[in-house]
This record gives C-alpha cells, structure tokens and sequence, in this order.
C-alpha cells in the first residue's frame, strides 16, 4: 500500500469492501489496512489511524492473527507486522473457494437426500394452486421452468412491444422445447411498419411444430398456456416483458377460459402480417 518513507494509499470503502468480501469483517479488514500502510507498527497508531477504540483493536490483532493476516512480536510495545497485501489476498481468496467447494458440496448432499422424498411429496400434495408472480426474476424463473418442462404444447399471447426481448430471452428454452416436439403457437400483435421479424423467429419457423399467427390491435391480455394445464396471465398487457407482476395458475376453470379465449383468437388471426 506504501513504502517507507513514502505517502501512503489510503485504503478506500471499495478496498475495505472487497476484503469484507472475501471473509473479513469490516473492521478488521480497517485494521489490516491500517498495518498494510504503517509496515511494522502498534496498537496505540493502529487506534489512532482507524478511530476503533484500543480494547477492540486487541480483540481484532488476535483474530487477524489466527487468519494468518498479522504477525505480533513478543515485547513490550507490540510490534504488529503484517502479511504482504498480495500474499494476504491469495490466502483470503483461495480460502473462500474452498469454502464455495465444501458449501457446495453440502448443498449436492441434501439435493439428493431430498431429491425422491420432494418427488412423492409433490406428487401425494398436488393440487390447484394460484400463485403470484413478482415481476422480475420470478417472473422469467417461472417463464424458464414453464417452457422447460412442457411435454406436448405451449401457446402464447404477445404484443409485439415485448416480443423480441422474449425471443432472446426465451429461444433456447423454445428450441429445446421444438427437439421434445412440443408444439408451440404463438398469437403476435402485427409488427409496426412492416418491422422484420428478427432471424431467431425466422430460424424457429423452419420448423412446423412452430406456428406464428398475427392480430392488428396489441392484445388485451398476455397469456402462456403450457400443456394446456397451467398458464400464466400478466397482470398489465402493455408493459414490458417481466415488467408486471402476474398469476400462475393450473386450475381447470380458470385455464379451460384461457384455453377456449386462445383457440378462438386462433382461428381469426392472420397467418400473414
């Protein structure tokens, strides 16, 4: 951070941060610093340049200490010598990596454990649900898991002030979709202008289990039906996607209106714009 004799760089609330980050805590990654700049030094300028009281700078040195961080001599007054930035941050982060690898390790494990017995569970409990989605990622999390574990058909209802940001967003899971042979239909408000369709579209044309129909006005409702058993309906039609909040649902009432709304729709749209 400096050298002898030298000016010192002063540790900024980014660096502070960034070593909170990697284990520290806020104070003590302060106090490292604050050795990092002084070379060797003591608890009294270590209280002076940080403004942390001398009873907890004690505590923090002896926890530093055990993290491999410091160094602390034996006499009278302390020296505290610390270990260098570099070395100090290749200890921190490879401790951190090794605490991801057993975390995630851990995690595997219960995944397994609980993989059979959440299966039945499901399976034993299921039942109509209404569920409200944030806007956002739960919005798109849901969207995702939909496509993605469609087993025969998926329609769409969309406007077309949404449409190209749900095709870059959703066309992986589309294609997947078209290699199980789902059937996919969407329902698109006419492009403005003539406006192109963009070259995803065009590729997922190719195939005819993708069938694309157009309508002239934007759709009063935003609607995804996956296997005709669950849907998902936008609470704002004329918003962005993952812009509004919305309902998914696999009760039968509510998704045999969807599905009978959808398929007359169907029959008047256009198949060219």
């Amino acid at each position: 951070m400096g050298t002898s004799g030298g000016k010192f760089l002063e540790a900024t609330k980014e660096h502070l941060e960034t070593l909170a980050g990697l284990g520290l805590t806020y104070c003590q990654a302060k106090v490292y610093f604050a050795t990092v700049q002084s070379g060797i030094t003591n608890i009294k300028k270590i209280s002076e340049t940080t403004h942390i009281a001398r009873p907890h700078i004690y505590h923090i040195i002896n926890e530093l200490e055990k993290l491999g961080l410091i160094e602390q001599g034996i006499e009278k007054p302390i020296l505290i010598k610390p270990l260098p930035l570099q070395d100090a941050v290749f200890n921190l982060v490879n401790s951190k990596k090794q605490e991801i690898q057993n975390i995630t390790q851990k995690a595997q494990e219960i995944l397994q454990q609980f993989k059979n017995h959440e299966k039945t569970t499901i399976v034993n409990n299921y039942k109509t649900e209404f569920v409200w989605l944030s806007k956002d990622k739960p919005y798109l999390r849901k969207r995702h898991e939909e496509i993605d574990n469609a087993k025969i058909s998926i329609d769409f209802i969309s406007s077309w002030k949404r449409f190209p940001l749900a095709i870059y967003t959703f066309s992986e899971n589309a294609k997947s979709a078209l290699k199980r042979n789902v059937k996919i239909r969407v329902i698109l408000e006419k492009p403005p202008n003539a406006h192109p369709l963009p070259n995803t579209i065009q590729e997922l044309k190719k195939n005819p289990k993708y069938q694309l129909k157009y309508i002239h006005d934007p759709p009063l409702a935003i609607i995804a039906i996956f296997d005709r058993k669950r849907v998902i309906l936008d609470a704002s039609p004329s918003v962005g996607l993952a812009e509004s909040p919305a309902l998914w649902s696999n009760n039968p009432s509510l998704l045999a209106a969807m599905q009978y709304c959808y398929e007359v729709l169907w029959s008047t749209a256009l198949k060219d714009p």
